[in-house]
């Protein structure tokens, strides 16, 4: 993959103002549009789910009353999967971890069997260790070794097990709410999952939940509600119970973590140190332009990357830095589809977004495919324009050394091994 500077665009007066209204409008859609397929997508899987009568059901009626019988296949323990088949991966080190490695039905629409694999060639391929107790087309994992770890289905009910023996027998754990995201720190793991009264439906105003757990529970020892601090919010949506739809940024330590409110504004930032019994608003330097996604480097370094969509898979990009927990921001660089262009950041609509462990190489995906890399701590940003992926996932990219990975949500995975050049992980 060869990386070309980007080339710096004309510059015209004030285009946020001019591209902000419109520009949040397509966002709003695009949001009402995911939303709709997200419940549409639940509606059918459930409705399949009964006609078939659960997973280890092999019986469907046909026309006529007379049964069929249609067998799953069941891949056994040692069967080696291609990188194509990894939905969710967790790296131990950039030659040794372990995936969620799914197949899926004929039009690739329906996760049909789930599996934990293990690599030790840096993904090339991943033998099967164990089957998860459900399929999972898009999965969260947080393990604390390559025996001990929690998976569960991104907003999938029932669907957080645990496993102390690297995935021949599992557990379920039981949570509030439906997991939005996993994490591990120390010796805390996290459930961030949201509660949609059903008088709400969908919406920002779903509660959110703080799931916390030490290693090996199998229920919280706390749940805690991540509260409205935002009188913008509050004022915006006075009815809204006294919880909002939070998504999940970063973790920033054992006890802390990042959260953004607000899901078409104005957004609000929180930061938590106390694991969540205390949140507070942090400076929010994307103003207008929505909070898109954060990387803590340490407790008190973070960055924060603006995205807002334009249309035509472009749009306002800005990336900000802090060394002191969100008090102060520097604006590192920005792309607009029209106006400042700075350090080569492209307008690419963000995909994902993550760094290394230093901070010092950075990287953002387009949703278009492409992959932009900055060495220098996001000041500057070279982007190769050939698409190399689709479908971004929502858990994001995985860094360990100079290596990191990222997994599709269709399947796939992508690397590097320098922290430059990326490609598609092929399989022999």
């Amino acid at each position: 993959m060869t990386l070309i500077k980007e080339r710096p665009k004309p510059k015209v007066n004030d285009p946020i103002e001019v591209l902000i209204p419109e520009a949040r409008q397509r966002s709003r859609q695009r949001r009402l549009r995911a939303w709709s397929l997200v419940i549409l997508a639940l509606i059918l899987g459930l409705s399949a789910w009964v006609g078939s009568g659960g997973l280890n059901s092999s019986t469907n009626r046909v026309s006529g009353g007379r049964p069929t019988h249609r067998v799953i296949p069941v891949l056994a323990i040692g069967t080696v999967m291609k990188a194509s088949s990894v939905v969710g991966l967790k790296m131990f080190t950039p030659s040794r971890g372990l995936a969620i490695s799914t197949t899926w039905n004929a039009s690739h629409q329906k996760a049909i069997q789930s599996y934990l694999t293990a690599t030790k060639n840096a993904g090339d391929s991943w033998k099967i260790v164990g089957r998860l107790p459900m399929p999972m087309a898009t999965p969260l994992m947080a393990f604390i070794s390559p025996t001990e770890g929690y998976v569960a289905g991104y907003q999938q009910a029932n669907s957080s097990f645990l496993t102390l023996n690297g995935g021949r027998t599992w557990t379920k754990v039981a949570v509030k709410g439906l997991a939005t995201a996993l994490s591990v720190s120390g010796n805390s793991v996290w459930v961030i999952a949201g509660d949609c009264p059903l008088k709400y439906q969908q919406g920002p105003w779903c509660a959110t939940y703080l799931n916390v757990l030490a290693p090996g529970d199998l229920k919280p020892t706390a749940i805690r509600p991540i509260t409205v601090n935002d009188p913008q919010l509050r004022a915006t949506i006075p009815k809204a119970p006294s919880t909002l739809a939070a998504r999940f940024l970063a973790r920033t330590g054992p006890q802390g973590a990042l959260v953004v409110e607000g899901a078409d504004g104005p957004n609000s930032i929180l930061s938590t140190t106390d694991a969540g019994r205390s949140w507070r608003m942090v400076n929010n330097p994307c103003k207008s332009v929505f909070v898109g996604a954060a990387a803590a480097v340490t407790s008190s370094r973070w960055y924060l990357f603006c995205s807002l969509d334009g249309g035509m898979q472009q749009g306002t990009n800005l990336l900000y830095e802090t060394w002191n927990g969100g008090t102060n921001w520097t604006l590192l660089a920005q792309g607009h589809i029209q106006g400042a262009n700075t350090g080569g950041l492209t307008d690419g609509v963000m995909g994902n977004f993550a760094t290394n462990s230093t901070g010092s190489v950075l990287w953002y995906a387009n949703i278009d495919g492409a992959i932009n890399v900055s060495t220098d701590g996001g000041r500057n940003w070279l982007v190769n324009r050939k698409a190399i992926a689709s479908m971004w996932s929502p858990v994001g990219f995985v860094s360990v050394g100079s290596s990191a990975f990222e997994a599709l949500s269709v399947g796939g995975l992508i690397r590097t091994t320098n922290g430059t050049t990326w490609a598609v992980v092929r399989s022999k």
